[in-house]
């Protein structure tokens, strides 16, 4: 949560420079004129580069809690009985299914912050 709210600004660049390009969007050409712009006409807050932050906030906080909570779980679901000799492929699969898991259910925040950052 904390990296989001340093990377949240670069991230709100990135949506305006992906819009569909109309005489409106053409000012968000380069990473500096849509840095340039958002602070000049909208300032730093809510409506201006951290638009939609609690979108994302909430996203990462969804996401990293069952990325992380939902490890230990699908490892033991896997077979994993002892720590010290579980083999690296079910640590990796553990690791992958609990990042997939909360991928799905983290999908929504990261579609309304997208769609508030635009």
């Amino acid at each position: 949560m904390t990296a989001a709210s340093f990377v949240h600004p670069v991230d709100t660049v990135k949506v305006r420079m992906q819009m569909p390009k109309t005489e409106m969007t053409m000012k968000y050409s380069s990473i500096s004129r849509s840095f340039y712009h958002i602070l000049q006409e909208e300032g730093i807050g809510k409506r201006g580069i951290y638009k939609g932050f609690s979108a994302s906030i909430l996203r990462e906080g969804t996401y990293s809690g069952m990325r992380l909570g939902f490890y230990e779980p699908f490892k033991r679901l896997l077979g994993a009985t002892d720590p010290k000799s579980t083999p690296l492929w079910l640590r990796f699969t553990a690791g992958g299914l609990a990042g997939l898991f909360g991928s799905g259910i983290a999908n929504p925040a990261d579609i309304l912050k997208t769609r508030m950052q635009s």
